[in-house]
C-alpha cells in the first residue's frame, strides 16, 4: 500500500507544468448569497457570474478581459441587473514545478439596466495569489488580499469613492482551463 501511495505521489509531482508564451486560459466564477433574518426585512439575495480570457505575452506575464452579470434584490420588488467588462494583468513572481504566486493588477467598470438607475462604477484593484497546475490543461487558483479603490458615478450625485485593503478580504476560488 505504501508502494502504491508513494507512486501516485511521485505522479502527481513529476510533470512539470507552466503557462508559456501564446497559452491562453479560460476560466471564471459563479456566486451566490441570500440573507434573510427574523427580525429584519427585507430579504435579500444576488447571484453573479464572470467569465474571463487570459493570454499569455511572455512566460510569466499575461493580459486578460473579463465580463460579468450580476443580479441583486432586495424585499419583492426591488431587483438591480448589473453588467461588467474589466481588463487585468498578472505577473507570476514564482513558478516551482505545480505552483505558481502571481500579483494582479485589474480595473473593472459596471453599468446598471435601466430600472437599476442612473449609475457607473469603476474600480481598481491590486491583489495577490496563488495557483496550482492539476495537469497541462487544468489549474486551480486562489487570490488573496487585496488593494482597491472605487469610484461609483451617480447622475444628479456627487461622487462617492471608497478605498480598502485586507489581507482576508475579496478571498476568491477559481478552475482555469489551459489550451
Amino acid at each position: 500500500m505504501k508502494k502504491l501511495i508513494l507512486f501516485f505521489v511521485a505522479v502527481l509531482f513529476a510533470v512539470n507544468v507552466s503557462a508559456e508564451r501564446g497559452s491562453m486560459v479560460v476560466s471564471g466564477s459563479v456566486g451566490f448569497s441570500s440573507r434573510n433574518e427574523a427580525n429584519e426585512s427585507p430579504s435579500a439575495s444576488s447571484f453573479s457570474i464572470s467569465p474571463n480570457f487570459q493570454y499569455f505575452l511572455t512566460d510569466r506575464f499575461s493580459l486578460g478581459v473579463r465580463g460579468g452579470f450580476s443580479t441583486s434584490q432586495w424585499g419583492e420588488e426591488d431587483r438591480r441587473n448589473t453588467y461588467h467588462i474589466g481588463i487585468f494583468g498578472r505577473y507570476y513572481v514564482l513558478r516551482i514545478d505545480r505552483f505558481g504566486v502571481f500579483g494582479q493588477a485589474s480595473t473593472i467598470a459596471g453599468f446598471p439596466n435601466e430600472a437599476a438607475g442612473d449609475w457607473t462604477s469603476l474600480d481598481f484593484d491590486i491583489s495577490l495569489g496563488v495557483q496550482y497546475f492539476i495537469n497541462n490543461r487544468w489549474s486551480i487558483e486562489s487570490r488573496f488580499g487585496s488593494l482597491s479603490f472605487s469610484s461609483l458615478f451617480v447622475d444628479d450625485r456627487d461622487t462617492v469613492n471608497s478605498f480598502s485593503a485586507g489581507v482576508g478580504s475579496g478571498l476568491s476560488l477559481s478552475v482555469n482551463f489551459h489550451f
